[in-house]
């Protein structure tokens, strides 16, 4: 953010540094740490005893930031409450009319219905009705408008009457409102006012009649409105007012349309499309597909293909919202009005705007696609199918991974909208098109996942059972599922598995024999969903533990790890009867989310206990076990040839990522078809690295005296420090006495982004960063720099720049708990990717 405060808008310092810290964030999980903190700190200020009314204003609003900002899940119910008292203050005792809008604001966004501080906002409301201040009382009406309660009612319902008749027009349309809000705590309120709401629906201010329009839509026998609101749509005293005639367009869908008024309807679609007024358009063409198709057969035939006739231009247009705006129009008509199958009626489309119409199905905006194939469905179904057929069969065998999921991805719109309601048709479709679009031997397609199912999350509970139904057989019954069908069988059999009519033992086997084909990512999937299946079998079979044990035998840490898992929690009934009971439901995040948990709360056990046996164990060395030293100890002596920007250890970098923890959300897809190392994102733990001894590469004791100087090299990750094999003493050579020559210390982040177009690499390491960084040093000729995990950028990824000549590589390092690397790699130089890679293993 490059605006100065002075042209910010801010209001204070501290909102403006606020607002700055979080647009400069790189996530959204480091964004919202900082705005909790930030709620913490206001927390805090916000108590103190000699608090101004301007300083609690300032907070206020720094804090209804902090809750527009934040994501949603994150911040607790009632974490703004405590603000209250000091909202109510400022509403009540503002010294202008924008301290007190600030104060009323924040009541209206952050107090609950029921809080106890509710009565004090009446009373402040009904003080401020009470006012001669019209902007005080337009403050209070708003209140009731966005806040009204039940409580309220009785002790503002007198004034409101009275100011049904105020000179302000502001106020007498805000009355309306307020009657209109209240009403829903009492439906008989606007019944008082029938006589007031009548005249002003004939008000001479459009603003005053469009609100009493939307005033009436809340009223209990609306139809008793209806030769009022029809005569008044005739006469249309307001022409130039485009709120006025959205307001009355609304209303008559609830009131009903004369027959006699249908040509002036015809009329308001020619004549907002002239005027571009395309919310009129869409409300006059909503009103039309909520009348009965034979009621337009009182009108002549001109007329009747008129509205589509209209607006053929938005159609030719090269806008792509005017294109959606005809498709959304043309989807309320009857097609039989204007799409030439009925033999009476002529098709109003020729041959060019068929075209065109059928291109915006090869649209890059999915919403149009899709309302595309809405309309082609009113029409022939057959369209649709026809379209999705021909667009299979293009799909070329040599396509692109990338581009065979965009083409899939586009087929299952078709799919969707070709099933409907129809899960067990939807099911068939889908894996008719995964045979099709899945290259052999390829790892599942995140995209395609995370779209098949939350699809099936979001239907109604027949579709799920049917659709599941469906994959599940297929699983059982083919011998070569592709691994996106996999992913998707195994969360479907981890959620719906006890609803459904399969043998729980049945699926159990039918996963375990596709096991060994599957690649690891989807593998973790899988034995995460045995796991959930287990819980409803009685017992599991040799079998299934035996392709476990073997599984386990030829994988690699992480895969091992998960079926070390299985074996044991499937031995033990009751331990994952009561693991899974902490899950919050019966998907494969939770699952996972519970499975971490587990781990997490063993390692702390383990880490607690050992720290207790450490504090119990008497000292060791002999020079500290028989005196105290009765005068602090002189200060170490300082090297001045190494200068150390920052002190913080690995360990402790990755503590505060432990400390902060995982913020997001992994949706489904994104959890099934996460690689191993990815799926432990959902709770980061930290690099755990031992306490070293002070000994040399060889480990001979490093002798007192230099344990001072050498302290800078406990591990490399100290902020940029250089490791120049010119500068760097042989690994059994003693640390060199003279100075480390500066050499200039180059800013990783400007080296990362300015290769942000060069060849980037990625790959996974088995050993920690320090190992890392180790091997890479068996490179000759070359100068590594290291920057520690807490440094920026990339706050909580330790980092490195490796160099040879001028050329640069970068390297940023992500280690799990079982101290294994997962590396990242922008590097120009092909020589130096080539000589990285091979150190890393890669190549």
């Amino acid at each position: 953010m490059e605006v100065p405060f002075r042209s910010s808008g801010a209001l204070s310092r501290q909102q403006y540094a606020l607002v700055r810290k979080i647009e400069e964030e790189k996530s959204s999980q480091a964004a919202d740490q900082l705005i909790l903190a930030e709620i913490d700190a206001v927390k805090k200020q916000i108590t103190h005893p000699q608090l101004s009314l301007q300083e609690s204003k300032e907070l206020l609003i720094i804090l209804l930031y902090c809750e527009s900002a934040i994501t949603a899940a994150i911040l607790d119910h009632g974490a703004l409450h405590f603000a209250l008292p000091h909202a109510l203050s400022l509403a009540e005792a503002g010294a202008t009319i924008a301290d007190k809008r600030i104060g009323y604001m924040f009541c209206t966004e952050v107090m609950p219905r029921d809080h106890e501080l509710q009565l004090m906002l009446v009373n402040t409301v009904r003080k401020d009705l009470e006012s001669s201040v019209i902007l005080r009382i337009c403050l209070a009406l708003d209140t009731i408008i966005y806040s009204s309660t039940y409580d309220m009612v009785p002790a503002v319902l007198p004034r409101l009457h009275d100011l049904l008749g105020h000179n302000s027009a502001h106020i007498r349309r805000r009355v309306l409102l307020a009657f209109r809000a209240i009403s829903v705590h009492d439906h008989d309120i606007l019944h008082t006012i029938t006589h007031t709401l009548v005249r002003r629906l004939r008000d001479a201010d459009p603003a005053i009649a469009a609100t009493a329009l939307v005033a009436a839509l809340s009223y209990p026998k609306v139809d008793d409105l209806h030769t009022t609101i029809n005569d008044l749509f005739a006469s249309n005293p307001h022409p130039q007012s485009k709120h006025f005639m959205l307001a009355i367009l609304r209303v008559l869908k609830a009131v009903g349309l004369d027959n006699e008024h249908l040509p002036y309807l015809v009329k308001i679609v020619r004549i907002s499309l002239l005027n571009k007024q395309y919310s009129v358009l869409g409300e006059a063409f909503s009103l039309l597909s909520s009348l009965p198709s034979d009621r337009l057969l009182t009108l002549p035939l001109a007329s009747r293909r008129a509205p589509v006739e209209n607006i053929l231009p938005l159609l030719r247009s090269k806008d792509p919202n005017e294109r959606y705006i005809f498709a959304m129009c043309v989807g309320c008509i009857d097609p039989k009005w204007w799409a030439g199958t009925s033999p009476d009626i002529p098709a109003v489309f020729g041959e060019h705007d068929v075209q065109q119409f059928m291109r915006m199905l090869e649209s890059p905006d999915p919403i149009l696609r899709a309302k595309t194939m809405n309309v082609l469905m009113k029409v022939d179904e057959s369209l649709v199918s026809t379209y999705y057929v021909q667009a299979l069969g293009n799909i070329l065998p040599g396509l692109s991974l990338d581009n065979r999921i965009e083409c899939a991805c586009r087929l299952l719109e078709c799919v969707e909208v070709l099933a409907a309601s129809d899960g067990e048709k939807y099911a068939k479709d889908v894996i008719t098109l995964l045979k099709s679009t899945e290259p052999p031997a390829s790892e599942s397609q995140r995209v395609l996942v995370e779209k098949i199912l939350l699809y099936i999350r979001e239907s109604q509970s027949m579709f799920q059972m049917a659709c599941s139904t469906i994959f599940l057989g297929y699983m059982l019954e083919d011998d070569e599922p592709g691994p996106t069908i996999m992913v998707i069988v195994a969360a479907l059999a981890c959620e719906y598995c006890e609803k459904l009519s399969f043998p729980a033992e049945e699926l159990l086997n039918g996963i375990t024999t596709k096991l060994l084909t599957m690649p690891p990512s989807v593998q973790d999937v899988c034995l995460l969903s045995m796991l959930r299946m287990t819980l409803e079998c009685q017992t599991v079979s040799e079998d299934v533990r035996t392709v476990v044990t073997h599984l386990a035998s030829i994988s690699r840490r992480y895969i091992r790890k998960r079926c070390e898992q299985f074996l044991r929690l499937s031995a033990d009934k009751d331990g994952l009867k009561a693991l899974l009971a902490t899950a919050s439901t019966y998907t494969l995040p939770d699952i996972l989310a519970a499975l971490f948990a587990e781990g997490t709360s063993q390692k702390s056990s383990h880490t607690s206990t050992a720290s207790v046996s450490q504090v119990a164990s008497p000292p060791t060395s002999p020079s500290m076990s028989g005196s105290k030293l009765r005068y602090d100890a002189y200060e170490a002596p300082k090297s001045p040839a190494r200068p150390r920007v920052s002190q913080q250890r690995p360990s402790a970098a990755r503590h505060d990522l432990e400390s902060g923890g995982w913020s997001g959300t992994m949706t489904p897809g994104e959890l099934t078809l996460s690689p191993p190392y990815e799926l432990q994102k959902l709770s980061l733990s930290p690099l755990h690295s031992s306490r070293r001894k002070m000994t040399d590469d060889d480990g001979m004791p490093i002798p007192e005296s230099a344990r001072s100087d050498l302290i800078a090299f406990d591990t490399p990750f100290l902020s940029g420090s250089p490791l120049m094999p010119s500068t760097m003493p042989p690994a059994s050579s003693p640390a060199p006495s003279q100075p480390v020559p500066d050499t200039g210390l180059p800013d990783f982040k400007t080296q990362w982004e300015s290769m942000e177009s060069s060849t980037a690499s990625r790959g996974w390491f088995e050993g920690s960063a320090d190992a890392l960084v180790k091997q890479l040093k068996t490179i000759e000729s070359i100068g590594i720099y290291t920057f520690p995990a807490g440094d920026e950028p990339f706050v909580g990824e330790d980092k490195v720049l490796v160099r040879i000549g001028d050329s640069y590589a970068a390297l940023r390092l992500r280690t799990d708990e079982d101290e294994e690397c997962l590396w990242r790699m922008r590097v120009a130089d092909a020589q130096l990717r080539v000589l990285v890679k091979r150190a890393l293993g890669g190549e």
